[in-house]
C-alpha cells in the first residue's frame, strides 16, 4: 500500500485521468503527485468532450477502485504508527494522496 506506482494507477482510474507516461517514484510527495496529474490533465487528447462521445463512468463510491484506494490508505494509517522507514513512507503517501484529492 506504500508502492507509488500502485497508488498512482488507482488515482488515475478513480479520477478518470489516464497517465500516459507513468513515472517511477521511490516515494510519493504531494508536489510531485500533483505535478503529474496537472501535466497529464493538460494533454489535449485526454480531455473528456461530450461531443466526441465520451463514456459515462460508474460513480458509485462503494465499488471498484475507490474501495481499493480506501483500503490502501487505511493500511497506510496502520503502518504510519511505526517509527521506521515504512511508517514514514506510509505517512508521506497518504499526505500526497490527500493533498491531490
Amino acid at each position: 500500500s506504500i508502492c507509488p506506482s500502485i497508488i498512482m494507477s488507482m488515482l488515475s482510474n478513480l479520477l478518470h485521468a489516464p497517465i500516459l507516461h507513468m513515472p517511477c517514484f521511490a516515494t510519493l510527495e504531494p508536489k510531485q503527485l500533483c505535478d503529474v496529474f496537472d501535466a497529464e490533465s493538460d494533454a489535449v487528447e485526454l480531455i473528456n468532450n461530450e461531443t466526441q462521445g465520451s463514456l459515462r463512468y460508474n460513480s458509485d463510491p462503494s465499488c471498484g477502485i475507490f474501495a481499493l484506494l480506501a483500503e490502501c490508505l487505511g493500511r497506510n494509517i496502520q503502518l504510519a504508527s511505526f517509527d521506521n522507514d515504512t511508517g514514514k513512507k506510509a505517512r508521506d503517501t497518504n499526505k500526497a494522496v490527500l493533498q491531490l484529492l
